[in-house]
């Protein structure tokens, strides 16, 4: 199994393509306004994991596990300022 990083990501994006596994994130820059959802496969998708508001830069979230998403992954920024990289296979 290899993960990957994504690009570092300041608004909402789609991570990946086809079938990902989601493996958490790493904040570079302080989050601030809202919470960041990610979500499976698009903007309507379930929510499988939340960065809260003013989460600190160089706050981490490492699952051994990872949660597999049909799809790809979608990080919905809702309004949130920050960046945040997401860790995927």
């Amino acid at each position: 199994m290899k993960t990957y990083a994504s690009l570092s990501l300041t608004a909402s994006a789609q991570v990946g393509q086809g079938n990902a596994v989601y493996y958490g994130y790493t904040v570079t820059v302080v989050t601030a306004t809202a919470a960041i959802n990610i979500r499976k496969n698009s903007l309507t998708g379930q929510i499988i994991d939340l960065i809260p508001a003013a989460t600190a830069a160089g706050s981490t979230k490492d699952y051994s596990y990872g949660t597999a998403c049909d799809g790809g992954l979608f990080v919905d920024f809702n309004g949130a300022t920050g960046t945040v990289v997401i860790r995927y296979e």
